[in-house]
């Protein structure tokens, strides 16, 4: 035989409802993601539950609260530090807004300040009188 198959042998006993706990707590103890969350299953009732001091819309089994406190205390420090990048990126780009408006205010400054002054256009009628009198004489 070159290739191994695999048997299975099928039963039609019932899987023990213990088994089945099992498999279900071991599921739902196993981190899937980086975000996600523990669900409680059996059934069980509300009073049976404690909240998360760092978190009270968390409600934990009071036996697995410590594991619970690890889990939640790691995402609130990564939530508080991807907030405290975000802040800083704001920072950044208003700081660089305002740096480019002041220079685009010193360019404007400068560009007044090399133009000559046309006397003419600025001190009016009054002005052209008496340019043309003094060329006149």
């Amino acid at each position: 035989m070159n290739k191994r198959r695999t048997v299975r042998h099928f039963s039609t006993k019932p899987v023990p409802k213990e088994i089945i706990c099992n498999i279900i707590k071991t599921a739902a103890e196993k981190r899937i993601a980086r975000t996600s969350t523990t669900g409680v299953a059996g059934g069980q009732q509300k009073d049976r539950l404690k909240r998360c001091p760092l978190d009270q819309s968390h409600w934990v089994k009071p036996s697995s609260m410590a594991n619970h406190l690890v889990r939640c205390r790691r995402s609130q420090k990564e939530h508080q530090e991807q907030q405290r990048q975000r802040d800083e990126q704001r920072r950044q780009q208003r700081n660089q807004q305002r740096q480019q408006q002041q220079h685009r205010d010193q360019q404007r400054q400068q560009q007044q300040n090399e133009q000559p002054m046309d006397l003419t256009s600025h001190a009016g009628n009054r002005t052209q009188e008496v340019v043309q009198q003094a060329e006149g004489i």
